[in-house]
């Protein structure tokens, strides 16, 4: 079997992983709670903090998979749908965000602020989750960007 790239293993063996475990969709796989990504999540109660902290409680949405990398210091590889990731490194308080080679320091209110403005980048680089049908990603909730209005007024001429 060859392949064309790297994004194709990784697919490759993405998919052969969840084929190994019965699980098909990302959906399923998201919530069998024996997944490696649920494994991480529930015996690191901050690594979800810190991911509901950069992407909203609904992070799930826009976390295809996580990888624990290193012991020491604990690091945690985020994988993205669109086959972007960023990492978290655990900082004996906090976690440092390392995103696209710059780190932020989630303790920081204003680098925190920076690391989710970093992230939402590297999210726009691919679909948000292909999983999901348009009228599925329209019934999520959404937040807005700082300063903008919350319920913008209609433009004008439209009632």
């Amino acid at each position: 079997m060859e392949f064309q790239s790297k994004e194709e293993l990784v697919a490759h063996i993405r998919g052969r992983v969840r084929q190994l475990m019965g699980k098909q969709s990302e959906q399923e796989y998201q919530g069998d709670p024996n997944s490696p990504m649920n494994v991480m999540l529930a015996r690191f109660p901050q690594l979800r903090q810190a991911l509901e902290k950069l992407m909203t409680m609904q992070f799930r949405i826009f976390v295809d998979d996580i990888q624990w990398v290193a012991p020491k210091p604990t690091t945690f590889k985020i994988i993205l749908p669109n086959q972007q990731y960023f990492n978290l490194i655990w900082n004996t308080e906090d976690f440092i965000a390392k995103v696209s080679g710059i780190k932020y320091d989630l303790l920081v209110l204003q680098e925190r602020e920076r690391a989710t403005k970093a992230v939402a980048e590297i999210l726009q680089y691919g679909p948000i989750n292909a999983n999901l049908s348009a009228e599925d990603l329209a019934q999520q909730e959404l937040t807005p960007a700082k300063g903008e209005p919350v319920n913008p007024a209609p433009p004008p001429g439209q009632v």
